[in-house]
């Protein structure tokens, strides 16, 4: 798109130069482009840095066919509509824009780092509201819950706050990425979340579609809470079209020996990280010698502990984990709703049958 730029922005500047009378040498720019006329037999020099051989083919061709039609204003008015396009095209979007109508056109005009955080807040909504209703299921024996009552409470809730939106959002940010957003496993996911979506059976109606879609079903906590993560991947990859991860940044820590909870392990210590500047977002590597048996963060209550099976697409952190011995991965953290300010360590506490000590701790960007 930026070639395109130089190439129309560069026909401008020659239609306002070609077959001018003689007169001392000139210079103008167009973008990254220059032309000299250097005053003699209508002569021209056009000079692109960066552009490639065949943007410059395109450009010569162009050229060609305007000093070819002689109608110099209709060819002016007509690159300037094309500029006019090049420019709507490079900046689509207004930096905070709300979201103009409920509707799938609502997203018009939103920028993708925008758009990434609302599919991220949504999958985190949606991980919200399975979450509870998997912990009412499971406990609902001993609170006399009826199973049937939990599932028809997350139905109506996640239909009134994020069916259509997850839909709609998904939708467009599929459409963004194009071709790279497929997955069949996110797909996989997607149809057990919501059954209509799934294709039908070669020699089925197509009336049964409408028909699906029309029809209500139950909603299935344990399919929304496998599929958020996924929706949560979508934003993140649309958020990377929009914004550089940052580079990995090493966390100040100190370490302190403590009593063990009970006879299970020996040693025990407690690791206080502190940051200087805040992280909302990302992982934190913590990296341990003597192999401690148990590991957890008291003060990150809505941290996930990376696993392999998490859904990531991080590969600074994949490929730094990829550097340990199997079964030897640094206890990593998926930050959660708890940021990280400064002035306020967190703690990693640590149990094992020798004795423990942090090496490193390491924070990565999501």
């Amino acid at each position: 798109m930026k070639g395109m730029a130089k190439i129309v922005a560069a026909m401008l500047l020659i239609l306002t130069q070609s077959f001018a009378q003689s007169k001392p040498a000139t210079q103008q720019q167009a973008g990254d482009c220059s032309i000299n006329d250097v005053g003699s037999n209508n002569q021209l020099t056009i000079n692109c840095p960066g552009m490639s051989k065949e943007q410059e083919q395109k450009m010569l061709v162009i050229m060609n066919k305007i000093l070819a039609s002689r109608d110099f204003d209709v060819v002016t008015k007509k690159l300037d509509k094309i500029l006019d396009a090049v420019k709507a095209e490079a900046s689509p979007c207004t930096p905070g824009k709300p979201r103009i109508n409920a509707g799938p056109d609502g997203y018009k005009g939103v920028c993708d780092e925008d758009l990434a955080q609302w599919v991220s807040d949504e999958a985190q909504t949606i991980n919200d509201l399975a979450v509870t209703c998997m912990k009412r299921l499971q406990n609902s024996a001993k609170s006399g819950e009826s199973p049937g009552a939990i599932r028809f409470d997350f139905t109506v809730d996640f239909n009134g706050c994020c069916s259509e939106e997850a839909k709609q959002l998904r939708t467009e940010v599929m459409t963004r990425l194009g071709p790279a957003a497929k997955n069949p496993e996110e797909q996989r996911y997607w149809e057990f979340l919501f059954p209509e979506e799934r294709p039908l059976p070669e020699g089925v109606p197509p009336e049964l579609r409408q028909r699906m879609s029309l029809s209500s079903h139950e909603a299935d906590c344990g399919a929304a809470e496998q599929y958020a993560p996924y929706l949560r991947f979508l934003g993140l990859k649309l958020k990377r079209r929009a914004v550089a991860r940052l580079p990995a940044r090493q966390l100040q820590f100190r370490v302190t020996q403590v009593a063990p909870r009970n006879d299970h392990f020996k040693f025990k210590i407690s690791t206080a990280i502190e940051t200087q500047v805040p992280i909302s977002s990302g992982y934190v590597v913590v990296e341990f010698s003597g192999g401690p048996g148990y590991v957890w963060a008291p003060d990150l209550p809505t941290a996930s502990l990376l696993t392999g099976a998490s859904i990531i697409d991080n590969k600074p952190l994949t490929n730094y984990l990829g550097t340990f011995p199997p079964y030897t991965h640094p206890f990593t953290l998926e930050i959660g709703k708890t940021p990280i300010i400064p002035g306020t360590p967190i703690h990693v506490e640590a149990e094992g049958p020798n004795e423990l000590s942090v090496t490193k701790v390491t924070w990565f960007d999501e």
